[in-house]
């Protein structure tokens, strides 16, 4: 991710703020268009920032990865499997690691999309 304010402020990450680099696995938008169903509307959006640095995270994909099909979205398949109740433990450890953020906003299926 690039800072394309030209080195005299104003750029991106500045006015971001430092919050950017407080502890997180994933962080971005919820949904801001038109409609989603209820089951698929509390996710953080695809074009999210993610900490793949993080083994425990990137575990945490891969189980997803195995657990859900593609053709759901990959975004929402993430907190489908932690809101599972299969997920309980992974999900009272480490909810607070998935921040909304509108920095980044999800507006698909709507005049900006």
């Amino acid at each position: 991710l690039a800072d394309n304010g030209g080195g005299g402020g104003g750029g991106f990450f500045d006015q971001l703020g430092q919050n950017y680099r407080a502890a997180f696995w994933m962080k971005g938008s919820q949904f801001h268009g038109r409609f989603l169903p209820s089951h698929l509307r509390f996710h953080i959006n695809g074009n999210a920032l993610y900490a793949l640095g993080d083994e425990r995270f990137v575990a945490i994909l891969k189980i997803v990865q195995k657990a859900y099909s593609i053709n759901m979205g990959y975004d929402g398949n993430i907190y489908r499997w932690l809101m599972s109740d299969g997920a309980f433990r992974y999900y009272n450890d480490y909810a607070h690691m998935f921040v909304f953020s509108d920095f980044i906003q999800n507006y698909h299926w709507t005049e900006y999309s």
